[in-house]
């Protein structure tokens, strides 16, 4: 039997408008369209329907944004009544629900609240849950809960993706068997020139601002809107100085090792429930 699965925030790119469920936010319909792919007007019920031939689904998202989230869980509201008609469990296609908020080091936390071994109180302090986890998350683990349905903590540990933005990717060659049983199996692949070409370009457009001034130090004195300076742009790649070049690279490095962790834990399990 083909496996459905829903994997929320995976490419981090805006959807549509994360949030309570539509109980508490009966607006939030109001605040987004869907189209197709050529721009024809669309629907929720649209998307569930094309659901169903899928094997895995990627729902991007903008962290922050309350009404992307909505969405989201009303994708996997639908999906599970797609793939369970009437409640009919016996005969229903299988389904999981992948999420990059959850690192993969404490997937056993995540199933120990899903089989209702833990208090949710204790599994907020142990899962490390982002910071709008109550408002938008909240709701499609209570769905996947309800339901029965697996729970996929997906991301790679925030230390080892740090690591290499410090020090680069052959650094994680160093950690013990043991700690990289949370990554995709090393090397992992090289980002690809369009990858790369996305990245740079996304870099050069970020203005570089100055830091803010220390609690308690002297505060730098406001300019009139006329004289402001405009905010600085990361240099030419040719012009950066080797310190930079090498910050870009284990930036670069480190991002694709995010992206690689979430695709692995997808079709990891893929692969041990076919």
């Amino acid at each position: 039997m083909v496996r459905t699965m829903v994997t929320a925030g995976v490419l981090a790119a805006l959807l549509l408008g994360p949030g309570p469920a539509s109980a508490q936010a009966p607006d939030y319909p109001q605040h987004f369209r869907v189209y197709t792919g050529t721009g024809e007007p669309a629907s929720l019920a649209d998307i569930i329907k094309a659901l169903s031939g899928m094997d895995v689904v990627l729902i991007g998202e903008a962290h922050t944004d309350p009404i992307g989230h909505y969405v989201e869980a009303e994708l996997v509201r639908g999906a599970l009544a797609a793939v369970r008609p009437e409640g009919n469990t016996a005969s229903a296609r299988p389904m999981a629900l992948s999420l990059e908020m959850f690192e993969r080091d404490v997937q056993q936390v995540v199933d120990e609240y899903l089989q209702g071994l833990i208090t949710e109180a204790q599994f907020r302090a142990d899962a490390r849950p982002w910071e709008y986890y109550q408002t938008d998350y909240h709701p499609m683990v209570e769905l996947a809960k309800s339901a029965g349905i697996p729970v996929i903590a997906a991301n790679a540990p925030r230390r080892y993706v740090n690591r290499v933005s410090r020090l680069g990717r052959d650094a994680l060659n160093q950690l013990p068997e043991a700690a990289r049983a949370y990554l995709p199996p090393l090397p992992w692949p090289q980002p690809s020139e369009a990858y790369r070409q996305a990245w740079t370009s996304l870099m050069a457009s970020m203005p570089m601002t100055p830091q803010c001034t220390p609690p308690g130090g002297p505060a730098a004195p406001a300019a009139p809107d006329s004289q402001a300076a405009p905010p600085r742009q990361m240099p030419p790649a040719a012009t950066r100085p080797s310190h930079m070049a090498s910050f870009m690279e284990n930036g670069l490095q480190a991002q694709s090792l995010w992206d690689a962790s979430l695709a692995n834990a997808v079709t990891t399990f893929l692969a041990k429930h076919p």
